[in-house]
Order: structure tokens, then C-alpha cells, then sequence
């Protein structure tokens, strides 16, 4: 007698519900290469895009870096090609003084070429410069000045650039400091 009251109480407590279906709602329609596609309008609908200051702000400066990019890897890949060319020439030469030679006529054809333009670069454009020749070349400036110049003229030309608040020595670091300048060089395809 208790199973059977406990059975009445629990099927009495989970009656099942019972739910009718709601008649569907045609849509007109035009059929498209087999494919039936809905016709329909929706109403206009106003999209407001705010950007608060914090993030118009980072915007600016991811649009800047951008364009800075563009602006100078360019020069970081010439630079790279162009010390690959001038090191497999000098490995072809014999003496010292015939690869010296060579340096100072390939210096000064590099300049005629390139410091007009390298000069216009603003502060912003030189820092990120030296950190994508580190990225293309794998040294610093600061040792290729030493490699291809000397010491002294290495160590001048880093004291120049920390008066602008650069350094030569600057590495460039791709997975911590440097990784929204990698993201971008991968997005504008300078692999």
C-alpha cells in the first residue's frame, strides 16, 4: 500500500505537459541555384561607433606604428640584402686594404643613395629602424657599425643617437617587448 501511494505521488508530481505546436510562419521566397533563399525586410536599424579616449588613443598608435612600418622596412630589408651582398664579396677578396677599398666606394654609393631619404625619417621612424635591422639582420646596429667601421665610430655614432633617446644597441625582442611591431610586420606581409 505504501509502493503504490509513493507511485501516485511521484507520477502525480511529474505529470508530463503537454505542448502544442505553433503554426509556422511562411516567409515569401526565391529559389536561386537550387538554393531557397528567405525574402524579407528588416526594419533600419542606427549603429553609434564610440570609442572612449583610452581606445581611440591605442588606436592612433597601432595606425602610427603601422604606417611607420611601412615606412621603413623597406630600408631594413634593402639593409639586410645589401650586407649579405657586401659579405660574400669580401669573402671572394684577398687583402685587407682591397675589402677597405671596397667598403668606402660601397658607403658612399649607399649614401648617395639612401641618406636623403633616411634623413627624413622622424625619431619614432629611426628607433623602429634600428630594431627591424636587428630583426632582418639578427645583430645590433651598433655591432654592424663596429663590424663595418670601427669601434670609436660605433660607439660616436650611439652617442648621436641618445641624444634623440635611441640607442644602437637596441635589440629587438619579438615574443615580449616587440611582439604588436612582429603582428604587424606579419600583417602587412614583410615575413
Amino acid at each position: 500500500m505504501k509502493r503504490f501511494a509513493l507511485i501516485i505521488l511521484l507520477l502525480g508530481s511529474t505529470a508530463p505537459t503537454v505542448v502544442a505546436q505553433r503554426k509556422p510562419i511562411l516567409l515569401p521566397f526565391t529559389i536561386v541555384n537550387g538554393d531557397t533563399l528567405p525574402n524579407y525586410t528588416t526594419q533600419e536599424v542606427f549603429i553609434n561607433w564610440y570609442l572612449d579616449d583610452e581606445t581611440r588613443l591605442r588606436q592612433k598608435k597601432l595606425n602610427r606604428l603601422r604606417r611607420d612600418i611601412s615606412v621603413v622596412m623597406p630600408y631594413a630589408k634593402i639593409c639586410s640584402a645589401k650586407m649579405e651582398d657586401i659579405n660574400r664579396t669580401m669573402d671572394a677578396m684577398g687583402s685587407k686594404r682591397e675589402k677597405n677599398r671596397y667598403l668606402r666606394a660601397e658607403e658612399k654609393k649607399l649614401k648617395e643613395q639612401f641618406e636623403a631619404k633616411l634623413k627624413n625619417l622622424d625619431v619614432d621612424q629611426g628607433k623602429l629602424l634600428i630594431k627591424l635591422i636587428d630583426r632582418e639582420t639578427g645583430r645590433s646596429s651598433y655591432s654592424l657599425i663596429k663590424e663595418y667601421k670601427s669601434g670609436f665610430s660605433a660607439f660616436v655614432w650611439n652617442g648621436l643617437a641618445s641624444i634623440c633617446g635611441m640607442s644602437l644597441k637596441d635589440k629587438y625582442d619579438p615574443v615580449d617587448k616587440d611582439s604588436q611591431i612582429e603582428w604587424l610586420v606579419n600583417q602587412l606581409g614583410y615575413n
